[in-house]
């Protein structure tokens, strides 16, 4: 009713407003990603005896990954996120849509091929997972809630998407976006100790 024209009408006449809420928007998308894999890395962990288990299982009934997800964990986690966007941060989304925009060409491989087209595999790797946790069981990893599990950057380096902030999945399972302020609380390191 009213109150959504009103709100409309604010974000048009203020277009610093529209774009913070635009940004808002896809943190919040990239936090529910992050949440959903956090999940799927949790019921991976509880089907195999507790442990950070990377192998994809061999099983015909279950779904396999998409061959753009290249990375072991996402074949792993797949079985049980069953989605690949999921994999895909929105900012990468975006920036692949705006190239499609202005490219005629990737606006006919998009339309003959679908999105794997726009997004090749490179796109997926927006998140990566702790490689540190690899093999461990959780029940020894004495600081769940502190430890990260997948996070966005790659190669233990964080990046700062969304307005100078990085969304982080802990192996408790819990979401943050955290800043650079925040990075010697994390724990990397299995045996606890932070930032290492």
């Amino acid at each position: 009713g009213k109150g959504l024209l009103t709100v409309w009408a604010t974000l048009l006449a203020n277009p610093d407003r529209t774009l913070v809420a635009y940004n808002s928007a896809q943190r919040g998308t990239c936090i529910s990603n992050l949440k959903q894999l956090a999940v799927a890395a949790l019921q991976c962990v509880a089907d195999n005896r507790g442990v950070f288990d990377l192998t994809a299982p061999n099983d015909p009934k279950l779904t396999l990954a998409p061959a753009v997800l290249q990375m072991k964990w996402q074949k792993a986690f797949f079985v049980y996120a069953k989605n690949e966007s999921l994999f895909l941060c929105p900012l990468i989304k975006q920036k692949f849509e705006e190239l499609t925009k202005n490219d005629p060409k990737l606006q006919q491989q998009a339309q003959n091929l679908g999105a794997r087209a726009i997004f090749p595999a490179e796109a997926y790797e927006s998140y990566a997972f702790n490689i540190n946790l690899e093999g461990l069981k959780a029940a020894d990893i004495p600081n769940l809630m502190n430890t990260v599990l997948i996070y966005e950057g790659k190669d233990g380096k964080l990046e700062f998407h969304h307005d100078g902030k990085a969304n982080i999945a802990f192996a408790d399972g819990h979401v943050e976006s955290v800043g650079p302020d925040d990075v010697p609380k994390l724990i990397w390191n299995p045996k606890g100790k932070a930032n290492d």
